[in-house]
């Protein structure tokens, strides 16, 4: 199977969720700045929620996000009927459901012993407080954060193991002042015998899988489909020893109820920077060479810092397979199957700008790095390092720094050796088997009528095997390769004398 990837890419936290499939989404961009009241609330969520927002609610100006819903959460207040706000939303009934939706913390938050966040549930708030689900009847999946800024999901199900449900950990805390993506699957149980659930919670922040389990009883019998959503956030418990010390406020964005998994990726975006948290950035699956390239500017003089690529997202180091570190000594490098080194010395300081290309191999699990130094030449500091993590296929960019910050920008993710041809479209180059004479057959159907190409065939390890000099008229030809063999897996590269150069991934 061959897969072609062309493509100029940058994600970021993606700002809409999948729009197919979407059953119920809420962001608040056409409501005016200031107090929010249950009515207004209704214009924009449907006629039919149920609302209590203890006039805790306001519509602000977010710069990053722009129009959000910021609740107040007063000092000394605790559960929901004075702290924070509430409203339950119906869903059409379903045995599964995605939930996806933005958070800050905002500036001074007091998280005192923790509080809850918005979740999916059957029959909204019932199963909730204590109240548990052993007959099978009904679940509910908030979020709740603990004292140290923790996040976990507050579940209820039919074999909680206390009466104040499951605490499933998603071994993240959040900070203040920045945005978190909060995504959760929830997929309802089959088989319900004791011990079978095959019930599903899967949850993702910032698009990184922290929770992934397949073991759940949420129901019993017929009933305990997924039908509603709560927006349900307060801090408590229900004694005084959880209330905040000071008034504190979260920020909610967009949120979405959908059948399927939202896109992680957001194509419009071109530049990060680092923080002590990790950041991942998704585009396409690639499982043939490609070039990484970037700019990366350095804040600070002594940094400790990395970015890299991966399959899935990251959540610690380990989880990249290529990298490259700003390290604490003041120096570039890269990690080489097990520890981090260099081919050259090369320096940075506060101001610093590098452009960065990483030449990426999948199948042999190596990778290049060249850099240019605020625009001197090109110098090789990686050559065929072998990968951190082994994976054939990667789809992930991440970013994070310990110490110090950078920043990513101007990001080209495409295959190797690819170029565009002079009216600005990509060659296209048809690959199948030929069984007749056991050979390699090529259909060119480029946008290029005449066009003399050389076609070259490597194995995976870089090895020579054939090479066929080819003039291309009228945009179409057949060619041959009689030494490739049936089976195997080969590297087909097309070298055009006028500039248009192509590699492609043959797996026969």
């Amino acid at each position: 199977m061959i897969k072609i990837y062309s493509f100029i890419f940058l994600v970021f936290f993606a700002s809409v969720g999948n729009s197919q499939g979407v059953v119920f989404s809420l962001d608040y961009n056409n409501l005016n700045n200031g107090f929010l009241t249950e009515s207004e609330l209704k214009s924009v969520a449907g006629y039919d929620i149920w609302a209590d927002l203890n006039g805790n609610s306001s519509i602000v100006e977010d710069s990053e996000r722009g129009k959000c819903h910021m609740v107040k959460y007063p000092k000394g207040a605790v559960g929901p009927s004075t702290s924070g706000s509430q409203f339950l939303k119906d869903i059409k009934p379903s045995n599964e459901y995605y939930l996806d939706y933005y958070v800050k913390f905002n500036e001074g938050f007091d998280f005192q012993r923790g509080g809850k966040l918005p979740g999916l549930t059957h029959d909204g708030s019932k199963w909730t407080g204590g109240t548990d689900p052993t007959n099978g009847e009904g679940w509910s999946a908030r979020y709740m954060w603990l004292d140290d800024g923790e996040m976990i999901v507050y579940l209820y199900y039919v074999d909680m193991p206390t009466k104040y449900g499951e605490p499933v950990r998603l071994n993240t805390k959040f900070k203040t002042e920045e945005w978190y993506r909060l995504t959760q699957r929830i997929k309802i149980n089959t088989v319900d015998s004791f011990g079978n659930g095959n019930g599903v919670l899967q949850v993702w922040v910032n698009g990184v899988q922290v929770v992934n389990r397949d073991n759940i009883r949420f129901k019993i019998g017929n009933t305990g489909k997924i039908d509603s959503f709560y927006f349900s956030t307060f801090h408590g418990g229900s004694s005084a020893s959880w209330a905040p010390d000071n008034t504190s406020y979260i920020s909610f964005d967009n949120i979405i109820v959908s059948t399927e998994k939202p896109n992680f990726a957001d194509t419009s975006i071109n530049e990060a920077t680092s923080t002590s948290n990790w950041q991942n950035f998704y585009g396409y699956e690639v499982d043939t060479k490609f070039n990484l390239e970037f700019n990366l500017t350095a804040h600070n003089s002594l940094m400790d810092g990395v970015v890299g690529i991966s399959s899935g997202g990251v959540s610690e180091y380990p989880n990249l397979s290529c990298i490259v570190r700003l390290n604490t000594d003041g120096k570039l490098d890269s990690y080489n199957s097990n520890t981090y080194t260099s081919d050259a010395e090369i320096t940075y300081s506060e101001g610093d700008v590098f452009h960065v290309t990483m030449e990426v191999n999948p199948i042999s699990q190596q990778y290049n790095v060249d850099v240019e130094k605020n625009g001197e030449s090109k110098i090789r500091l990686a050559t065929n390092y072998g990968f951190r993590n082994s994976t054939t296929m990667l789809d992930t960019w991440a970013l994070k720094s310990e110490q110090g910050s950078f920043t990513v920008s101007d990001l080209v993710f495409g295959e190797n050796d690819l170029a565009i041809d002079d009216i600005n479209n990509i060659a296209e180059f048809k690959v199948s088997e030929n069984l007749n004479n056991n050979a390699l057959t090529i259909l060119y159907n480029g946008s290029v009528q005449n066009l003399q190409t050389t076609i070259n065939v490597y194995s995976i390890t870089g090895s020579f095997i054939e090479s066929v000099d080819v003039d291309i008229v009228n945009g179409k030809n057949i060619i041959y390769l009689n030494s490739v063999s049936v089976t195997g897996l080969y590297i087909i590269k097309l070298e055009n004398k006028l500039g248009v150069n192509v590699s492609k991934l043959l797996k026969r």
